[in-house]
């Protein structure tokens, strides 16, 4: 069992050590301060925070209500007539100004005068203040309450109640669906870095060395711990810089996006059931396949092959977003290949039942099995073959004899 452990340090760090790995253990959080930059730039272009003003014709704003408060209100201002509003505007003091005629009550015909366009925040805000006015005749608190509802006050639940989602989705309604991506970029990472590191052992005898010291069974599982290992690596690095980013995004850039990162406990603990397995899985079926082949570059085409069925639910998005339930989707679910990422779709969007996801990851774990079984086997017969395939036929049937009766 010692030695077991040894291959899998030697393994976390052989690739750990990589300038390879650092730089894919990089690249998610420079993508995600990258993207929360561009959303904060974004939405500093779309706001600006000079006051805007009105001129009223109508008397209907002779003894205005105020607007909702807001975290960054614009300033309201009101302009006895048209010439001190055009004053204002010309010397730069206000965005732009409203002009309500006498009739507007009736009409309901507003101007909208400006120099340059006045931001969107301004304008929502202005059209909140006239809400507010409309509704004079109700108590002050439901004019406000009407006032300052929006998109993002209607939420949507399922029949069962089990899901809803805002308008907008955030952080945390997507969450489960990210972390079928991040499953997907591991698989792409993990599994280059497997089959590259089994066939340079192969070209390079290393594994004639280490198979006179361990048994292939010992090889295989060391590499696979010391892989799940460089993965959990990953994923406590990203997860902490992603939870760090939705924290600073959230509160101090006021991203609405990043403010609602939590966690529902039921689809985290069947992704994670999913996952473990379904990793161990592909880690495996890596494993065989650059003990299958001669050349390095031959098998890593060859793997992307094995990553291709979990990347399918994706092309099917849409599908599964319109119902969850239908049996292309359930079939995905019970099918190893394309159960881990089929099972962060269905998550995000519906309640998957507990039975569906009980046996996805029973299957999920017999297939792991399998796989390491298949893979120890590869190792078995590939290990001293230096410059040649191991045939599909002798992997799934009998080994072929040598000359005086041993096996190859």
């Amino acid at each position: 069992m010692s030695k077991l452990w040894l291959v899998a340090e030697y393994e976390y760090k052989r690739q750990v050590l990589r300038k390879r790995f650092i730089w894919a253990l990089l690249s998610v959080p420079l993508m995600v301060a990258l993207l929360i930059g561009i959303i904060y730039l974004a939405m500093s272009l779309e706001n600006d925070y000079t006051p805007i003003g009105y001129v009223d014709h109508s008397g209907m704003l002779a003894d205005p209500i105020p607007a909702p408060d807001r975290s960054k209100p614009v300033e309201i201002r009101a302009y006895p007539g048209e010439s001190e509003a055009r004053k204002a505007l010309d010397a730069g003091e206000i965005q732009g100004y409203y002009v309500l005629p006498a009739d507007y009550v009736e009409t309901n015909h507003v101007e909208l005068v400006y120099l340059k366009r006045p931001k969107s925040n301004a304008t929502g805000q202005f059209y909140d203040f006239m809400q507010v006015n409309w509704l004079a005749t109700q108590p002050p608190e439901v004019a406000h309450r009407i006032a300052a509802m929006s998109d993002d006050d209607i939420i949507v639940r399922t029949p069962d109640g089990k899901r809803e989602f805002k308008s907008e989705p955030t952080l945390g309604q997507l969450l489960p669906l990210l972390t079928g991506m991040a499953f997907l970029m591991l698989l792409g990472f993990s599994g280059g870095y497997l089959v590259q590191a089994v066939v340079e052992e192969k070209e390079n005898r290393t594994m004639e060395i280490m198979a006179t010291s361990a048994s292939p069974g010992q090889l295989i599982g060391g590499k696979v711990i010391g892989l799940i290992g460089v993965t959990l690596t990953q994923v406590v690095v990203w997860s902490l810089f992603i939870a760090a980013a939705a924290f600073v995004g959230g509160r101090f850039f006021e991203v609405p996006f990043l403010q609602d990162a939590r966690v529902d406990v039921q689809s985290f603990l069947i992704l994670l059931a999913a996952f473990l397995p379904g990793y161990i899985m592909y880690a495996a079926f890596m494993t065989a396949l650059g003990a299958t082949f001669a050349e390095a570059q031959e098998a890593q085409q060859v793997s992307g092959l094995f990553i291709l069925p979990n990347v399918v639910p994706m092309w099917l998005t849409g599908m599964i977003i319109e119902n969850p339930n239908n049996p292309i989707a359930v079939a995905m679910t019970l099918f190893p290949l394309t159960a881990p990422t089929t099972l962060s779709l269905r998550v995000t969007f519906e309640q998957v039942p507990l039975w569906q996801a009980a046996v996805s990851v029973a299957l999920l774990a017999l297939s792991a099995w399998g796989a390491v079984w298949l893979a120890g086997r590869a190792f078995r017969l590939g290990m001293l073959r230096y410059g040649k395939r191991v045939d599909l036929r002798e992997l799934f049937g009998r080994p072929k004899r040598a000359a005086g009766g041993s096996h190859v």
